[in-house]
């Protein structure tokens, strides 16, 4: 049974991007739990030329897109990795002023009426994030971080590829079973291709 809606994220991971040659290697993910919200906006655009008085001609260019994850905490982990920030021998991170961006691959699971959904953004290049503190009043309300990455489309197999999503099939359980094991890349037959 196919889902008739969405709703909730859970089991955010993370996990290193290596590009080498135009070839991508990926580490072992990484779990980032407290996910509250992860949402994306697609960048790029629809090109419209018009003749014989309609839409003769309609493109569209995918350019990716940004990414705001936000979390009851961003672990520190998490931040290492971003390539922004550094644990020093007493434990302290550190934000280094010149480092630049790790990519990182970010995959999560999203809810759905019938079957879960697995998600992952291959390619997404993080900001520095920026925080937030409030006093406590008469209740304690936990605050959030949030951070925005820019996913763009990487060459896989000979199509550029910016984002997957993976429901159980059961024809093909190992696949969605397997989804956290390893970062999971696109599968295609020949005559898939057209």
């Amino acid at each position: 049974m196919a889902n008739k809606v969405e709703f909730g994220v859970s089991n955010m991971h993370h996990a290193k991007v290596t590009e080498s040659g135009g070839a991508y290697t990926f580490g072992n993910y990484v779990a980032d739990p407290g996910t509250t919200n992860i949402e994306w906006e697609p960048s790029g655009g629809q090109e419209v030329f018009h003749a014989d008085n309609g839409s003769y001609y309609v493109t569209y260019t995918n350019n990716g897109g940004t990414i705001t994850i936000e979390q009851a905490l961003l672990s520190e982990q998490f931040l290492i990795d971003t390539g922004f920030y550094e644990r020093d021998v007493n434990g302290a991170i550190v934000e280094v002023a010149d480092k630049q961006p790790n990519p990182l691959a970010i995959a999560f699971d999203v809810d759905g009426d019938a079957k879960a959904r697995h998600n992952v953004f291959y390619y997404c290049v993080p900001s520095i994030p920026g925080g937030s503190a409030a006093t406590t009043e008469d209740t304690t309300t936990p605050s959030t971080s949030q951070i925005e990455l820019t996913y763009t489309p990487i060459v896989m197999d000979g199509r550029k590829v910016s984002k997957l999503s993976l429901q159980l099939d059961p024809e093909h359980p190992t696949a969605y079973n397997d989804f956290f094991n390893a970062v999971y890349t696109p599968v295609w037959t020949e005559t898939a291709q057209g």
